[in-house]
């Protein structure tokens, strides 16, 4: 929606140059904050993978990585399908515009 909004609509497009200029946004395009957080979780997870490496075995620290491993495994793998879903659902969209009806 947002590709097709930036490609089809020049009002969009200046409001989100206009946005994108707000200092608060460090000069990064729109797109960026809607990838950086699902970013930083797959990078959570490394870290915590790494902590596993040095924990000792048995110890609070390698038990609390374990339940934060498995957590973050389980956000990334419902991030990832819900991704999936908004492409296919994209997908079915675009067909359906592509799609010409015949009334007889």
């Amino acid at each position: 929606a947002y590709r097709r909004s930036m490609e089809n609509s020049l009002q969009f497009r200046n409001a989100m140059a206009e946005l994108e200029k707000d200092p608060k946004c460090r000069g990064l395009p729109f797109p960026s904050f809607l990838i950086l957080p699902f970013q930083r979780i797959t990078r959570l997870k490394l870290l915590v993978q790494n902590i596993l490496k040095i924990a000792e075995e048995e110890s609070n620290r390698e038990n609390t990585a374990v339940t934060a491993h498995k957590e973050l495994e389980k956000i990334i793998k419902e991030c990832s399908e819900r991704v999936k879903k908004m492409s296919r659902t994209e997908q079915l969209i675009n067909f359906e515009k592509k799609l010409e009806f015949k009334v007889k």
